[in-house]
């Protein structure tokens, strides 16, 4: 039974042309010396030396922020294919010992959709607002008392905070796609040419804007649900003296 290998390359774009010439030519890695003991496969952070076509690069083993699914087809339309391998580890290859990355984990994936996938991915949840625990109180009195209705206060106090924290969780999302959208595109390289480029920035500092604006509204709506659904009450315009 054969035991098949399969490993993800982070590669300068002049070793990846090496390794795309016809036919393909030889390639190592060569480990370099681990302590007594030490674990095979070495652990991230482990460096080594990686050899393409007569040509020696340093390397780097990193872990990712997520398991990456390898797929393979038998199919010769390729039309089929089935998941072979999961893959949590990268070999970050340079031309320098001093152009490897720092640390034992490559923040931000594969892909610029991936950056800063830890923060955004398992941030942490915000607690269970006390109005809407009344609210599932208050469903529950309903069910127990046989689907009857309210007290008619407590059916138009649900209405409103139902509706204003629906309106927050709308806001929350607009506020997280901006933020993923930002992160995405100044993860990308700027473009070289001018106009391309202040387009890029005109476009970033419009989600910066959507951004701002949903963070605000969803304090607004927020201030709201903790007052019970009452608007808040604005400060009455100071008079002017009259010299």
């Amino acid at each position: 039974m054969s035991h098949e290998t399969q490993i993800v390359l982070d590669l300068p774009d002049e070793v990846a042309e090496l390794l795309e010439a016809d036919p393909p030519p030889h390639m190592e890695i060569r480990w370099d010396p681990l302590p007594d003991g030490a674990p095979v496969p070495p652990p991230c952070g482990e460096t080594a030396r990686f050899c393409v076509a007569g040509h020696e690069f340093f390397a780097k083993l990193m872990s990712l922020p997520t398991v990456v699914e390898s797929k393979k087809s038998v199919d010769p339309a390729g039309e089929v294919y089935y998941e072979s391998r999961k893959i949590g580890q990268v070999l970050v290859v340079a031309k320098s010992r001093e152009e490897l990355p720092a640390g034992t984990e490559q923040r931000d994936g594969l892909t610029p959709p991936m950056a800063a996938i830890r923060e955004r991915k398992w941030r942490r949840r915000p607690l269970h607002d006390p109005k809407a625990v009344e609210q599932v109180a208050l469903e529950l009195e309903r069910g127990l008392r046989g689907g009857g209705p309210l007290k008619p206060e407590y059916d138009m106090e649900m209405d409103e905070l139902g509706r204003l924290q629906q309106q927050l969780r709308e806001e929350q999302l607009k506020k997280l796609k901006a933020a993923e959208d930002i992160a995405a595109l100044q993860a990308k390289a700027p473009p070289t040419n001018p106009l391309l480029r202040v387009r890029q920035q005109t476009q970033l500092d419009k989600l910066k804007r959507d951004e701002q604006k949903a963070e605000e509204e969803c304090k607004r709506l927020q201030q709201l649900i903790d007052n019970g659904g009452i608007p808040l009450p604005t400060p009455a315009p100071g008079k002017k003296k009259k010299k």
